[in-house]
């Protein structure tokens, strides 16, 4: 696989997930478990729901005097292992658009943006938590996330352009002549 193919499938890969990440943050907004973790970026100081509900202190001493809904936790956390995911992709987009750029096929500058962005709205997604759902920050995540949505539409569209740019300059004389 070539470097711009290589691209163009993470380019692809990160713009649906992101957009599984949007409809995600929507879902917990939505079915009010924005603080089904109330600390970040573990679950009741655990890795899954699932540790927390097995941990009896859990249940003893609830965190944030919020006791744990195993269905919110789950829904919040699938929302943040999906948004972590999302930043790795894009991390390796911004790897490749660096060690590429001689090759033009994603420009440094936008590659770093896009990282820069992401990292933003990765600290938007703690302080969402952390400040307990403030209107103003969960905003400014909305906002930063469609963005993020936004611009990885404009990665693939501009990669979809240079993949089928030669073939379409290709054909049209071609056609012409018969």
């Amino acid at each position: 696989m070539n470097h711009s193919a290589l691209v163009r499938a993470v380019a692809i890969a990160a713009f649906s997930l992101c957009l599984c990440v949007a409809v995600l943050g929507a879902y917990v907004r939505l079915s009010n478990a924005g603080l089904g973790c109330p600390d970040w970026p573990g679950c009741y100081g655990h890795l899954t729901p699932s540790g927390a509900a097995a941990d009896t202190r859990t249940a003893t001493a609830p965190l944030a005097g919020r006791p744990l809904d195993l269905g919110k936790a789950w829904r919040e956390m699938l929302h943040r292992y999906a948004a972590g995911t999302l930043g790795c992709l894009i991390l390796g987009l911004a790897a490749m658009g660096i060690k590429w750029r001689s090759e033009r096929i994603v420009p440094p500058w936008f590659a770093m943006a896009l990282l820069a962005i992401v990292l933003v709205q990765g600290m938007l997604g703690m302080l969402t938590v952390t400040w307990q759902l403030t209107p103003l920050i969960v905003s400014l995540h909305l906002l930063f996330g469609f963005t993020t949505l936004s611009l990885l539409w404009w990665l693939v569209l501009t990669q979809w352009l240079q993949h089928a740019g030669p073939r379409a300059a290709g054909a049209g004389p071609s056609s012409s002549q018969h």
